[in-house]
C-alpha cells in the first residue's frame, strides 16, 4: 500500500492529519516532512506515495517547484489543503494532472478520511466547499466575459489555464507564433490583464474554467 507523506509546517495540524491517516481501515505507513528537500527525499524512496500538502505553508520558492515535482514523480498522488482560494494560478498549473485532489483545510475529519480513501483507491478528490467557492466566484459574470472572446481565443485561454507554453500552443494548433501572440494580446486586452498569470486568474475568477473538473 502506498505511503502517505504529510507535508505541513504546522505541528498541530500535521499531527492531526497523521492521526487520521493512522485511523484508516487499512492504514499505510505515514511520514511527516517539514521542507521541500525532505519531501523530495521521501518521494525518491516512495515514488508511488500520497502527499497531503499545504502549499502556502511550504518552502517552495515558487509554483514552478511544485510543477517540477509533479513532472518528476509521475506516480505520486497529491491532496492539496487550501485555506483560501488565493492559489488559483497554482490550480491552473496543475489542472491537467489527474492525480491531484483539493480539500478545504477547515474540513471535518470525516471529509479528510473520505479524501484519503479516494486517493488510496486511485480516485482524486475535490471537496464540495472548494467546488462551490470556485463556482460562486464566477456567478453572474460568465456570460458577459465569455462572449467577448472568439472561439479561437477561448481555446487558447483554455490552453493557458492548462499551463501550456506559447510554443506548445503553436505546435498543437499548427499556427505561426505571430498568430498566437496576436491572439494572446487580444485575450489580454479583452480581459483587461497584462500577462498569462493574470489571464488565468481572471478566467478562474469569472468562472470561465473550473480547475476541479480537470482534477477529477
Amino acid at each position: 500500500m502506498a505511503m502517505i507523506v504529510v507535508a505541513d509546517n504546522q505541528d498541530v495540524t500535521s499531527l492531526g492529519i497523521v492521526y487520521i491517516c493512522n485511523s484508516l481501515e487499512h492504514a499505510p505507513d505515514v511520514k511527516r516532512v517539514s521542507g521541500a528537500e525532505e519531501l523530495v527525499g521521501e518521494l525518491t524512496l516512495s515514488p508511488d506515495a500520497i502527499v497531503v500538502l499545504d502549499y502556502s505553508l511550504f518552502d517552495f520558492s515558487d509554483k514552478n517547484d511544485l510543477v517540477l515535482l509533479l513532472e518528476r514523480f509521475r506516480y505520486v498522488k497529491w491532496l492539496f489543503l487550501e485555506r483560501e482560494l488565493t492559489e488559483a494560478s497554482m490550480y491552473a498549473r496543475c489542472c491537467h494532472y489527474e492525480r491531484v485532489g483539493v480539500l478545504w483545510k477547515g474540513c471535518s475529519a470525516d471529509e479528510l478520511t473520505s479524501a484519503l480513501n479516494s486517493l488510496l483507491a486511485d480516485r482524486p478528490y475535490g471537496c464540495p466547499q472548494v467546488k462551490s467557492s470556485l463556482h460562486l466566484s464566477g456567478k453572474g459574470k460568465e456570460k458577459k466575459v465569455w462572449k467577448w472572446l472568439t472561439d479561437t481565443e477561448q481555446q487558447i485561454l483554455y490552453a493557458m489555464v492548462q499551463g501550456k507554453s506559447t510554443r506548445q500552443i503553436v505546435g498543437e494548433r499548427k499556427s505561426s507564433i505571430h498568430t498566437i501572440y496576436t491572439h494572446r494580446k487580444n485575450i489580454f486586452r479583452k480581459l483587461k490583464v497584462r500577462n498569462v498569470r493574470e489571464a488565468v486568474r481572471s478566467a478562474l475568477q469569472h468562472g470561465l474554467v473550473d480547475p476541479i473538473e480537470y482534477y477529477i
